[in-house]
């Protein structure tokens, strides 16, 4: 007997050995086809049996018939590590199989063992057998189809194996990303899966347009794939597949989310002569401009307003690459002088482009109020004011202090009269007082002096002012 192929032998070309059956071929080890089975049930007539039993059962009921040109011979395979390993390469017990449902025999030579397969140990686990339907040995126009083959599983457990009857429990799958909605170009981001029910133990692969992004295996339920977005904007689909460990247990679940690529969000704004405009420019009212904007989806409608304007537009669509071009946009001729936003909305990814523009040069009109305020309010017509108040002020507070020197009441009146002429009372005031005062100090100084020169007189000190006095 040949020997026994290890489980973990991955990869490895099959050996094809031809043995003579016809005009047919046998094939030892074949890669096992990917495409979905036939409809239909296989059950054996042995439910349970050794993995060295020769042959593993020895009849089995299919409850559909075969396809056409392909109802004259099966075979019996078993698929594992992705080969497919003969258990019975051909038979034609019961033959032909255009009958549903149809049983079949194992042939009395030219079987093989699961353990022959397997081995003896370490071989644990669920696995699928295959009934393939064959065509008549040396159809030249019908040949083997790897495709059509009735399934059903068996599980073993070290030297025995048993029939999986129940159907495995279904699962679902759901998942999560971290950025939400989508991922810019050349950012790091997460994919976060989640299996229900918890305890099924398998892995996840995620996957875009055919193209791997990753498998991780589930632990409790969860399988997170952290990875790095690649240069390029990507909108295809990503697809998640769970795969149980068990497979007779848990059945596989797919599911598949919107998760695109977008470049970095920019925007370019341009006037009549396609010169860049900057961001807080001052624009004029009918003014229009030309907007080129990045940072979306293919396809996706694109929201445009300005920010605190009850004005409307006309939403924009984003190219294959997720940019807006040639947008063009004119200034509404009713939107009052101030600050403003112009925003460019993803309807569906969320990116904003946001530039900020004035109407208005509101500085110059700032400056120009300052200088009104100072005429009106008067720094230099205040001025004036009090000049000429001083001036007037002063003329009639010299009048007024004479007639106060005079003891006229006309006088002080005048004097009062040219203070308030002037804005207040306290330059005037003091004009008149101090002349006052001095008339005052003059004739207080006259009558001292008076007084002096008399008495020196008497006393004959004083002797150049006329004849001595008589005693």
């Amino acid at each position: 007997m040949a020997e026994p192929v290890g489980r973990r032998l991955r990869g490895v070309v099959p050996a094809l050995l031809a043995l003579a059956l016809g005009a047919g071929a046998v094939v030892v080890g074949t890669a096992a086809p990917a495409s979905a089975a036939l409809p239909g049930t296989v059950t054996p007539a042995e439910s349970t049996g050794l993995t060295t039993d020769t042959p593993m059962f020895t009849e089995a009921t299919v409850s559909e018939a075969c396809p056409e040109h392909y109802r004259a011979r099966v075979g019996v395979f078993l698929a594992v590590d992705g080969l497919e390993r003969y258990l019975a390469a051909s038979t034609t017990v019961g033959a032909p199989y255009d009958q549903a449902p149809f049983t079949f025999g194992m042939p009395a030579t030219g079987t093989r063992s699961l353990a022959s397969w397997l081995g003896t140990t370490g071989a644990d686990g669920t696995y699928e057998i295959r009934v393939r339907c064959m065509p008549a040995a040396g159809d030249p126009d019908h040949p083997v189809d790897a495709t059509l083959y009735f399934p059903f599983l068996i599980q073993v457990t070290g030297e025995n194996w048993e029939l999986v009857r129940a159907d495995p429990e279904a699962t679902e799958l759901t998942v999560t990303a971290e950025p939400a909605g989508q991922v810019v170009v050349n950012k790091e981001y997460s994919l976060t899966a989640r299996v229900t029910p918890a305890g099924a133990a398998g892995t996840v692969e995620f996957e875009r347009s055919g193209r791997p992004l990753g498998t991780v295996t589930v632990t409790d339920g969860v399988a997170v794939l952290e990875e790095r977005a690649g240069a390029n904007p990507a909108s295809e689909p990503v697809t998640a597949t769970f795969q149980a460990s068990d497979v007779a247990a848990y059945a596989p679940s797919t599911t598949t989310f919107s998760y695109p690529v977008v470049a970095e969000a920019s925007m370019d704004v341009r006037d009549e002569n396609e010169d860049v405009i900057a961001p807080e420019s001052t624009l004029e009212p009918g003014q229009t401009l030309t907007i080129i904007a990045t940072g979306y989806t293919a396809a996706e409608t694109v929201e445009v307003a300005i920010a605190d304007s009850d004005a409307e537009f006309e939403n924009a669509t984003a190219d294959a690459t997720g940019s807006v071009t040639g947008y063009e946009l004119t200034i509404p001729e009713d939107l009052a002088d101030g600050d403003y936003a112009l925003t460019m909305t993803g309807a569906t990814g969320g990116t904003v482009n946001t530039f900020a523009f004035s109407i208005g040069d509101e500085g110059d009109e700032g400056d120009e109020g300052d200088e009104g305020g100072q005429d009106g309010d008067g720094d230099e017509g205040g001025q004036d004011g009090d000049a000429g108040g001083a001036d007037a002020g002063g003329q009639r507070g010299d009048a007024g202090g004479a007639g106060a020197l005079g003891g006229s009441d006309g006088g002080s009146l005048g004097g009062d009269a040219g203070g308030g002429g002037g804005g207040g009372q306290g330059p005037l005031a003091s004009t008149g007082s101090s002349v006052l005062s001095l008339g005052i100090l003059s004739a207080l100084l006259i009558g001292a002096g008076a007084v002096v020169v008399h008495r020196a007189h008497r006393s004959g000190r004083l002797r150049v002012f006329g004849p001595p006095t008589r005693g």
